[in-house]
């Protein structure tokens, strides 16, 4: 089974990390978890300023924060990750991502809009099913 796994450091993306970690016997013998990191990009000006060299590092840097936690919840639970980041529009990537690694299933936290909220700002979570068949 290939499973992505979407986080950003937030709670939300904690429980869907816990979410995984628990269902080890679910998951199979050999199941392939990628944790994706997607990243707003800085403003144009910004990056311009700064340099493309230190906007990479700084993204990894970035990144790998986020992946540290998760590994180390997942591992105690005996399953390996593979990690990955992007940059750009969050909903976007991760359909992307989700297409380019073939992944049975998007697992990613939800940060809980109401009914109105979600319909006027829309969320993340809304953005990658209408961008993917994959559950």
């Amino acid at each position: 089974m290939k499973i992505l796994l979407p986080i950003d450091g937030s709670e939300y993306s904690k429980n869907a990390i816990d979410f995984v970690a628990s269902r080890t016997t679910l998951l199979g013998t050999n199941p392939k978890i990628e944790l994706l990191n997607v990243q707003v990009p800085l403003p144009a000006r910004a990056s311009r300023l700064v340099g493309r060299e230190a906007l990479d590092k700084y993204y990894k840097e970035e990144a790998d924060k986020v992946f540290e936690v998760a590994k180390k919840s997942l591992k105690r639970n005996g399953i390996e990750v593979a990690e990955n980041f992007a940059v750009g529009a969050p909903d976007e990537k991760i359909a992307a991502e989700a297409e380019k690694l073939g992944a049975d299933l998007i697992v990613m936290g939800s940060r809980g809009l109401t009914p109105l909220k979600g319909l006027f700002l829309g969320s993340v979570t809304t953005g990658v099913l209408a961008r993917t068949k994959c559950p």
